[in-house]
């Protein structure tokens, strides 16, 4: 369970996590929380290819219920894969950015 709540260990004493916020810990909340971000790289190009599955997974989340719905988990997991497969294959033949965009869309296409 999230938080540890309902946990109870042998013999019904709670066990004592020491849970600080060392500099290990709070470098990698940041890391993490910059969603792969890079400052290095300041362009248009490059953030619509980060967001680009972002966006995919946003689209198909309102209407991946409706899809399993009317054809139920095993075709919609079927035509999941497929749009992946076919993602797959636009990522490896892509010629510019154009594609590589296209094709990272594809790759999130009701595949979450």
């Amino acid at each position: 369970m999230a938080g540890g709540f309902g946990i109870q260990s042998i013999g019904g004493v709670p066990k004592d996590y020491p849970g600080k916020v060392t500099a290990y810990v709070l470098i990698t909340c940041i890391a993490a929380a910059m969603g792969g971000s890079d400052i290095r790289f300041d362009s248009f190009t490059l953030t619509m290819f980060t967001s680009s599955l972002y966006l995919a997974a946003l689209v198909t989340l309102f209407s991946a219920s409706k899809v399993t719905r009317s054809l139920g988990r095993s075709w919609s997991m079927v035509l999941g894969g497929t749009i992946f497969l076919c993602g797959a294959i636009v990522n490896a033949a892509a010629q510019n950015i154009a594609m590589l965009i296209v094709g990272r869309i594809l790759l999130d296409g009701f595949a979450t």
